[in-house]
């Protein structure tokens, strides 16, 4: 073998060039990624939010990227599910304090994020059985490796189960200008009944928990539209003749009146 074949040989080697190398052995052992459930990645994509500081919109990002088989149906899910709960989260915690024995400061995160995904789905969407919704947030205390708190979970869950129409209710008698009625920290509220008055404070917080089930344009003719339905497949969005814009937005240009 010649001094040149020695080095091509010793090189391939430790770079796991040649059938025998390193790197092969290492692309044998790596194990295929873990599928996870809906419900799994909704826990992983908030506790980003929460703990870590992510913001949404760019976790979501983040997510659809790592798991690119996730079809229309499971990013829509998600999607609406992190943002709902987003939104909502004060009223979430006010009814797992009227259910739970346990403070919510003393609960694990993971129990806390698990209850709030529960419970949004129980109150705010209806195409998921109660018992599905049960039966899923025990299964993700169980592969948290969190046994004993699975009880605890259980019997939370199922006593709002039980009397979801009169929590409802109990939400809808609120006062309207209450923190948890309108979904504002009350810091924020403060500032908005300051700054705005309660009328108007409690017009904006409604409006801010509204869903009409679209989104916003800017299309062709540089107007505001409302679309429902996939966007981004549209030609016109691939085109560029269109710009996903909140109508929010597109009035701080008009109002510039910029040429």
């Amino acid at each position: 073998m010649t001094k040149a074949e020695k080095m091509k040989s010793k090189t391939g080697a430790n770079i796991g060039i040649s059938t025998g190398g390193k790197m092969d052995n290492r692309k044998k052992n790596l194990k295929p990624r873990v599928e996870k459930s809906e419900r799994e990645l909704l826990l992983e994509l908030l506790e980003k939010v929460y703990y870590e500081g992510e913001f949404i919109h760019l976790a979501l990002r983040k997510l659809f990227s790592d798991y690119p088989g996730l079809g229309s149906r499971e990013k829509a899910f998600l999607t609406r599910s992190s943002h709902g709960i987003l939104e909502r989260y004060l009223q979430l915690d006010y009814v797992i304090s009227l259910y739970s024995s346990v403070k919510l400061k003393k609960l694990k995160p993971v129990v806390l994020l698990s209850l709030r995904i529960a419970i949004y789905q129980l109150l705010f969407m209806d195409k998921i059985p109660d018992h599905a919704i049960v039966d899923e947030a025990v299964k993700s205390i169980k592969k948290r490796k969190l046994q004993g708190l699975v009880p605890f979970v259980n019997a939370v869950l199922r006593k709002i189960v039980g009397e979801k129409e009169e929590i409802k209710k109990k939400l809808a008698s609120l006062p309207k200008e209450d923190a948890v009625s309108l979904c504002l920290p009350p810091d924020i509220l403060e500032v908005f009944l300051k700054d705005y008055g309660r009328e108007r404070t409690i017009a904006m917080a409604e409006a801010f928990l509204q869903s009409d089930g679209g989104f916003y344009i800017r299309n062709e003719s540089g107007e505001g539209e409302r679309v429902s339905g996939n966007i981004l497949e549209e030609e016109r969005f691939r085109s560029g003749a269109v710009t996903i814009q909140d109508f929010s937005s597109q009035a701080v240009g008009k109002s510039l009146k910029l040429k």
